[in-house]
C-alpha cells in the first residue's frame, strides 16, 4: 500500500486471498490497514462479491503488479475529475498490448495521457458508478472468471470514457501465470461472443438506483461529485485494448495483438492548493518592491530600499523564467527545460534591452538630473579596470549555472523564490565590504568619508563607489 497509504487518502481496503490459510498463511498484523478476505475463485469471482462503499472511486490492484515511484494516486483521481474519465490506469512497462506502453504524446502543453477505447485492468481506478456497471456485466455472465475479454467490452457496454496516464507507469514483478492460459483464451472468446456478437449487454438494470446507469447520470453531476468529495476510494487487491467497430463482430486470431488507436490526449489541471501557493509566492517580491520604493523615496534608508527593489525585481524575473521553462515539454512525462546557459543569456539579454530602452528615454527628457550621461574611459588604468571587471563577470557566470541548472524541472514556485533570495543575498556582498571598510577605518581612528555606495547589478559590482580615506 505504498502508493495510496503514503498519500494520506481515506481508503477502505480489502485484500482478496484465493487460497486458504494453510496454503497461504498470512500475518494479518502486517496488513493492518486492510481487511483480508479468504475467497475461493479467480479474479472476476472476487469482483462479484465485492460491495463498494460510499466512496466515489474504486481502485483495483492485481497481486503481480507494482507501482513505479512516479505514480501518484491523488494526481490520478484529480486527472479523472478534470477529464471526465470513468477509468484511468498508469502506462504499463511490459504489457503484451502495445497500447498500454508509454506513448510519445504530441508536444501539447499539459498533455499527460491518452483517451483510448481500451485499458488493461492491472492497477486501475474506476469511478464507483462505472465499477458497479461492470459488476452487473460480470454478474449476468456466469462464464466470466479469469477476466480475459472484459477489458474489450467494458467501455462500450458501460459507456465509459477510459484513458492511459503516460506520465506514470506500473510494472509486473511476477511474469509466470498462475492460471491456465488456454482456458482464459476460451473464456475470452465466449465473453466476446455472448456480449458483443449477440447485440450487447444492457448493464445496470439489476440495480434499483438509477445512478448506477451511466446513461441516466448527468455528466456534470458526475464531474462535480468527483471534484468536490473528500473521500478517496475503495481498494481491491487481488491475485488484459485497440480501435473496435462495435457494430461489427470483432475478429481475433489470438496470436497477434489487435491494433488499437487512441482518439486524443487529456490534460492535468493545477490544483487549488497550487494556485494559492503561486499567489503567495508572488506576494513576497510584490511586498519587497513596495517597501523598497517607499524607503527609497523617503531618504531614510535608501540603501535598504535599493536592496529590496533589487530583490523584488530579480525575484519576478526568476519566477517568470521558471514558469516559461518549466512549461516546456521535453518528452512525454518530462516537462521542464534544464538550460542554465539559456536562462542566464535570456536574463542578460532582457536586462540589456530594458537598460538601453531606459537610457534612450532618459536622453529625451529635459528634466534636470534625469538624463544619463555616460563617462568615457580617460586612462589606461580605467581601461584595465573595465576589462578586469568584464573578466570577473565572465568568471561569475559559471557558479550561477550550477544554481540555475534545476530551474526547469522543479514544479513548486517556492524553489525559484529560494534561489532568487539566495542570489540576492550573494550579490549583497558589496554592502558587507562597505561596512567592513568603514568599520576598519573608524577603528584605526582615520577620518573616513563614506561616499555614496550603490548595490551592484545582478552579476557584478559597480566600480568607483565605496569608502575612501581623505
Amino acid at each position: 500500500m505504498r502508493g495510496p497509504g503514503a498519500e494520506g487518502l481515506p481508503w477502505d481496503c480489502k485484500i482478496y486471498v484465493y487460497e486458504n490459510d494453510i496454503e497461504l498463511p498470512l500475518n494479518e498484523s502486517g496488513f493492518a490497514l486492510c481487511e483480508i478476505v479468504r475467497h475461493q475463485g479467480a479474479w472476476m469471482d472476487h469482483w462479484r462479491v465485492f460491495a463498494p462503499s460510499d466512496k466515489p472511486y474504486v481502485a483495483q490492484w492485481l497481486d503481480s503488479m507494482q507501482l513505479d515511484p512516479n505514480v501518484n494516486m491523488k494526481r490520478m483521481i484529480a486527472t479523472m475529475a478534470k477529464n471526465n474519465l470513468q477509468l484511468i490506469s498508469p502506462a504499463y512497462n511490459s504489457s503484451y498490448w502495445e497500447l498500454m506502453h508509454p506513448a510519445a504524446l504530441p508536444r501539447k502543453d499539459n498533455a499527460i495521457g491518452r483517451v483510448t477505447d481500451f485499458v488493461e485492468f492491472q492497477v486501475s481506478i474506476f469511478s464507483r458508478a462505472s465499477f458497479r456497471c461492470l459488476q452487473s456485466v460480470i454478474e449476468e455472465t456466469p462464464t466470466i472468471h479469469l477476466g480475459w475479454g472484459v477489458h474489450f467490452i467494458f467501455p462500450k457496454l458501460c459507456g465509459a470514457r477510459v484513458g492511459i496516464l503516460d506520465v506514470m507507469t506500473q510494472s509486473k514483478w511476477r511474469k509466470e501465470k498462475l492460471y491456465d492460459g488456454k482456458e482464459a483464451g476460451r473464456e475470452m472468446v465466449e465473453t466476446l461472443r455472448m456480449e458483443v456478437l449477440s447485440g450487447g449487454h444492457k448493464p445496470g438494470h439489476r440495480h434499483d438506483s438509477p445512478s448506477w446507469s451511466f446513461h441516466e447520470q448527468p455528466e456534470a453531476a458526475a464531474t462535480t461529485e468527483a471534484a468536490t468529495t473528500g473521500a478517496a476510494a475503495t481498494t481491491i487487491i487481488t491475485a488484459t485494448t485497440t480501435k473496435h467497430n462495435w457494430s461489427e463482430p470483432v475478429q481475433h486470431n489470438w496470436i497477434e495483438p489487435v491494433t488499437h488507436n487512441w482518439s486524443g490526449t487529456f490534460e492535468e489541471e493545477d490544483t487549488f492548493e497550487d494556485t494559492i501557493l503561486f499567489w503567495k509566492i508572488l506576494a513576497v517580491p510584490s511586498v519587497a518592491l513596495l517597501v523598497g520604493v517607499v524607503q527609497k523615496s523617503s531618504n531614510n534608508m535608501p540603501t535598504c530600499g535599493t536592496f529590496l527593489i533589487f530583490f523584488g525585481a530579480q525575484s519576478f524575473l526568476t519566477l517568470y523564467m521558471k514558469n516559461v521553462l518549466s512549461q516546456s515539454v521535453v518528452a512525454h512525462g518530462l516537462k521542464g527545460l534544464p538550460a542554465p546557459f539559456a536562462v542566464t543569456g535570456m536574463q542578460l539579454l532582457v536586462s540589456f534591452l530594458v537598460l538601453v530602452l531606459l537610457l534612450k528615454v532618459s536622453r529625451t527628457t529635459t528634466t534636470s538630473g534625469m538624463q544619463y550621461k555616460p563617462k568615457g574611459l580617460e586612462s589606461w588604468n580605467q581601461l584595465r579596470a573595465t576589462v578586469g571587471l568584464a573578466a570577473c563577470f565572465v568568471l561569475n557566470i559559471r557558479p550561477e549555472q550550477l544554481e540555475l541548472v534545476l530551474v526547469g524541472p522543479f514544479r513548486e514556485p517556492r524553489d525559484s523564490l529560494d534561489r532568487a533570495f539566495h542570489r540576492a543575498s550573494c550579490s549583497s556582498g558589496c554592502l558587507i565590504l562597505h561596512l567592513l571598510d568603514c568599520t576598519a577605518a573608524v577603528a584605526a581612528a582615520i577620518q573616513v568619508t563614506c561616499l555614496h555606495y550603490s548595490c551592484p547589478s545582478w552579476h557584478n559590482f559597480k566600480h568607483g563607489a565605496g569608502c575612501g580615506q581623505k
